[in-house]
């Protein structure tokens, strides 16, 4: 009898991929905060829906003709658990245990983001029993693909027409008054947000938001069309994948991010060595003559990368890889204050999300030019997979994230081996496999040599990018359909498996609890964090029309006050930096408004500042300087200035080498007139950054008024 609660658990699996489309533009940082909330909720219902069956519905322990707990004994399901477990345990044992479960609107991860993904992996385990159901999977995830690229397209389209500048600016055309004239695609897609369609001046993101994100997903899209080609049953799949894989290439291409091309070359170099040393014949001369031509278009493309012919293609950057480069030298920089920051915690890490606070107290000065316009100073993440899971889990979690695939290699090879050495196995994996793309033997080897080549590729781009939701769904998915491949025959096998059924009571009652308890979690982890969201998005809005004081802390108190495990830094930020504007950009701002501004601010700060932690943590202190900087020099308040002093101080008891603490406590100094110590924070500063001229002359200028 068909289980109608597990059917509905398995098509909210169907649905959970299109997170990934997801752009809300009501809610702070809008191509993140809308995916992971819709995961959740998607996965939260699979979730109650897959207990009610296991408690309601007409299941008595068995799936197919084997108990459904039995696939948790896969070596891969228990590599992946364990991985999990310590994640979420170095999360609890680090310096912020609610930041590492709950996260923030920016980023949206965390113990609570992985333990969703985790059940997203269970659920696919448990429920997706026959190449069937992978295959249909697969091709949704090929279509969000698509619909991805699609909404980046769209969101393009609005400029239309529009000239820029070098900078991307709007420029024109505009009417005989001057005034911009707005594309006549502009009224269609305002909504949509992204960059022009320029490869000059944009790199593609799509849905994403971010095109780091956008290549590893095609990464993963791109090897998954090439499993349903090298697997299908039909050989007029090709004329439907083919172009598929040009068209997501292409946009690929267009993110131009070089540690996912990296990926790329290495999930390609693996695929054809792999088919080298597995094939004979001509298929082994072929794949080695396709080896031999890529590496040599790509050798003379990388090594002439400064050559005008090479700068002419579009997209370029891909090939300008080098680590004098100013992102990879900053990469550099951020893993040595990784790898010290492990050194202080070793076994469990910091925990998860508190990387900032790594990069902090390990601050590199190289990161800061005094000299340029703008320096990148804050960083959240170690921009490595390996770095990051380091710093932040500790010894124990890096293993357990690279057993995960030794673990899968394991399997692989003994898969491989149970196939070629069983001519019955070998016989039925052509049977499974009619394709006549090109030929039955060489489709086999091809869909090993994706299993095999897929890995690499992730763990080569994750070399240079933190894992985040486009990559999590598509790493779970991808585990959970190799155990599949490596298990589910093996189970299909063993019809002697003893019966257990749990008492009907029992069930009932676990699949309540399991409800519930999914219920609570959403609530916390998706419906509050949105809301937050919503509503900070909404107190902006509302500062950016003009209000009086009393409206701006009415506002902003109703976003402070919602209570969510998600979002109060940020707010408390957004409300910091909105009060900054109005301290700096008003010059006859009377003292009893400002100080009632501060004074309301301090309400929010303080709780945050006393804490002794949290996301981005020092630059609370930055900002709540800066607000009695600004008001001391105003209104020449001593008192304030010497606040100003101590918040900075105290910055730098956290981020010892950060600028934003040692410029401002110089300048608070000079303008207290306490000349011999901004000299000395002066001397400090030219320590690190020794060709600073406006320091030296602004000591010089010390030293001649003395």
């Amino acid at each position: 009898m068909k289980n109608y609660f597990f059917s509905i658990s398995k098509i909210l699996l169907y649905v959970a991929p299109f997170c990934l489309i997801i752009v809300s533009s009501s809610t702070l940082f809008p191509f993140i905060v809308g995916k992971y909330v819709f995961f959740r909720i998607t996965i939260g219902l699979s979730l109650i829906f897959f207990a009610l069956g296991v408690g309601f519905g007409s299941y008595s322990g068995y799936s197919g003709g084997k108990k459904l707990l039995e696939k948790l004994k896969s070596p891969l399901v228990i590599a992946v658990s364990i991985f999990v477990f310590i994640f979420l345990l170095a999360g609890f044992l680090g310096i912020n245990p609610s930041f590492s479960f709950w996260s923030n609107f920016e980023r949206g991860e965390g113990g609570v983001q992985l333990f969703f993904f985790y059940i997203f992996f269970l659920l696919l385990t448990f429920l997706f029993t026959n190449e069937k159901d992978w295959r249909l999977l697969l091709k949704i995830f090929m279509v969000v693909a698509v619909l991805v690229i699609l909404y980046g397209v769209a969101a393009g389209l609005k400029y239309v027409g529009m000239q820029f500048d070098e900078r991307g600016s709007i420029i024109g055309p505009k009417d005989a008054s001057g005034k911009l004239i707005e594309s006549g695609w502009l009224t269609t897609f305002d909504g949509y947000m992204g960059g022009p369609l320029s490869f000059n001046l944009n790199r593609f993101a799509g849905s994403l938001g971010n095109p780091a994100y956008l290549a590893p997903l095609l990464l993963f899209i791109i090897f998954y069309a090439f499993y349903l080609l090298f697997t299908s049953n039909s050989r007029k799949t090709k004329y439907f994948i083919l172009p598929l894989v040009v068209f997501y290439l292409f946009f690929f291409w267009w993110s131009q991010t070089r540690g996912a091309f990296l990926g790329l070359i290495a999930g390609v170099f693996f695929f054809v060595v792999y088919l080298i040393l597995s094939l004979k014949g001509k298929w082994r001369t072929w794949s080695s003559g396709a080896l031999i031509f890529l590496a040599l278009i790509g050798g003379l493309l990388f090594y002439f990368n400064d050559s005008n012919f090479v700068k002419k293609i579009p997209g370029s950057r891909l090939f300008s890889i080098s680590l004098k480069e100013d992102t990879a030298q900053t990469r550099l920089w951020t893993w040595g204050a990784a790898i010290k920051g492990w050194r202080d915690r070793p076994v469990f890490g910091w925990g998860a999300e508190n990387f900032p606070a790594v990069f902090d107290k390990y601050f590199d000065t190289r990161h800061f030019n005094p000299d340029a316009s703008r320096s990148e100073t804050w960083f959240d993440r170690a921009h490595s997979v390996f770095f990051d899971y380091l710093a932040e889990t500790g010894i124990l979690g890096f293993l357990s994230y690279l057993s995960v695939f030794i673990v899968f290699y394991l399997g692989f090879f003994k898969y491989k081996k149970h196939l070629v050495s069983s001519k019955e196995g070998h016989q039925a994996a052509k049977e499974t496999s009619k394709n006549k793309f090109l030929n039955s033997d060489f489709n086999i080897t091809a869909t090993n040599a994706i299993f095999f080549s897929l890995p690499l590729a992730y763990l080569a781009q994750g070399a240079f990018i933190f894992d985040v939701t486009p990559i999590y769904i598509n790493l779970f998915l991808f585990l959970a359909l190799a155990n599949f491949i490596f298990r589910e025959q093996k189970l299909q096998n063993e019809k002697d498996v003893k019966k257990t059924v749990l008492d009907p009571l029992i069930k009932k009652a676990l699949a309540g609890f399991v409800s519930v308890l999914v219920i609570v979690f959403v609530y916390y982890g998706a419906y509050l964090p949105f809301k937050k969201s919503q509503l900070l998005i909404g107190t902006m809005g509302n500062i950016q029309n003009g209000v009086t004081v009393d409206g701006f802390e009415k506002i902003f108190s109703s976003v402070l006050d919602f209570y969510s495990p998600v979002g109060q830094d940020e707010s408390v930020k957004q409300l910091g930096s909105a009060t900054l504007g109005i301290l700096s950009g008003q010059q006859n701002l009377p003292r009893e408004i400002a100080e009632e501004l501060l004074k309301f601010n301090m309400k929010y700060f303080d709780p945050i500042v006393k804490s002794g932690h949290g996301g981005n943590f020092s630059q609370n202190f930055m900002t709540v300087g800066q607000f009695y900087l600004t008001i001391g020099e105003r209104f020449n308040d001593q008192n304030y200035l010497n606040k100003a002093i101590e918040y900075y101080k105290e910055g730098l008891v956290y981020s010892p080498r950060r600028p934003q603490f040692l410029y401002g406590l110089m300048q608070t100094y000079q303008d207290k007139g306490d000349f011999q110590a901004a000299e000395k924070i002066g001397e400090e500063i030219l320590t690190y950054w020794p060709n600073d001229t406006k320091v030296k002359q602004n000591i010089e200028a010390m030293k001649n008024n003395k």
